[in-house]
């Protein structure tokens, strides 16, 4: 018995390795006898296109897990808003609606849509505005009464000063801001780095025993914002209703009861500003300082030009639309 199944046992072992051999073949192949699916070297490092498939889809996969991730966090946000249908209004609507605005409501109503900026960039809604809230013209300037106020451009500029003059809430409001501003004593640091354009002084009575006190203006240039009329030269009804000449001016009025001599400084920059209490304290004492203009910015205290004015009864910044600015026409 084990003779005969030691000989089946070698009589198999002949079919095994021809098994064996074939299966030799198969790998040991040439990459063009065997078929795409039979190469056992797909994957290998060595494959430079099939580095860049795997890392292609690496990277596809992860912009792919990120996409998710952000429409998920979006899902679970409660800001998801969901956009509503708005309502179209004629544009004769919001001139109506112009009419019954008061002065103090102009900037709210401006904003609300283009129909209603363009209701309020037109002459008719400043000339209905002056007749409707100046009735008494007895106390503006010549030039913002009713007879000259369409005479000349900048006819907004001119019915916003009558209003802060002869329409009571907002010279009250005006008033108390200024209160505020003069009690300030930093509120001058915004004239630092501006150009002093002109200089000037006035001579005018008071209830004092002595009945004198000098006026004295700085008139400062701030940095001109990007003007719409630049894009509007040719249209003339622009520039009738925009034009304003002092926009871009800030004048720092100061009152003394004695007269002062001063240097020049038309042109030059002023470069530091402070404001303390004088010797009796009672007054104010302010001192500024003005340099030649530099390029780099660069200036030395010792090259400067000093300016004392005490002691100050009062000092204000004016802009264009207050009732003490000095305007040209004036």
């Amino acid at each position: 018995m084990t003779s005969s199944a030691g000989s089946l046992a070698l009589l198999r072992q002949p079919e095994k390795l021809e098994k064996v051999d074939k299966m030799a073949e198969v790998v040991t192949g040439s990459d063009d006898e065997s078929s795409w699916y039979d190469r056992s070297d797909i994957g290998e490092p060595d494959d430079e296109s099939s580095e860049c498939e795997e890392n292609d889809g690496d990277i596809t996969s992860l912009k792919t897990d990120i996409v998710l991730s952000n429409t998920e966090k979006l899902q679970n946000t409660s800001l998801v808003c969901e956009v509503q249908p708005g309502n179209c209004y004629p544009l004769d609507l919001w001139c109506i609606l112009a009419n019954y605005i008061k002065p103090e409501q102009i900037q709210t109503f401006t904003c609300i849509c283009r129909g209603s900026y363009v209701a309020v960039s037109s002459v008719s809604f400043w000339a209905r505005l002056y007749q409707r809230f100046i009735s008494d013209s007895v106390n503006l300037p010549a030039r913002l009464k009713s007879d000259w106020i369409e005479s000349r451009d900048g006819f907004k500029c001119r019915v916003v000063r009558a209003l802060f003059i002869a329409y009571k809430n907002l010279h009250n409001r005006l008033a108390q801001h200024t209160v505020e501003t003069t009690r300030d004593t930093h509120v001058t640091s915004q004239l630092v780095g501006l150009r002093c354009c002109n200089a000037w002084y006035e001579l005018k009575t008071s209830s004092k025993p002595d009945g004198k006190m000098f006026v004295f203006y700085f008139k400062f240039k701030r940095n001109g914002t990007c003007d719409k009329a630049c894009l509007y030269e040719d249209d003339d009804r622009f520039h009738y209703l925009n034009a304003n000449s002092e926009r871009d001016f800030i004048v720092l009025q100061i009152t003394v009861s004695n007269f002062i001599r001063m240097q020049s400084v038309s042109g030059e920059r002023l470069t530091d500003i402070s404001v303390n209490l004088s010797r009796n304290l009672r007054f104010h004492c302010i001192k500024m300082t003005f340099h030649a203009f530099r390029h780099d910015g660069r200036y030395r205290k010792c090259d400067g030009k000093v300016i004392v004015v005490d002691p100050v009864s009062e000092f204000r910044l004016l802009r264009w639309w207050y009732p003490l600015y000095p305007h040209c026409d004036e």
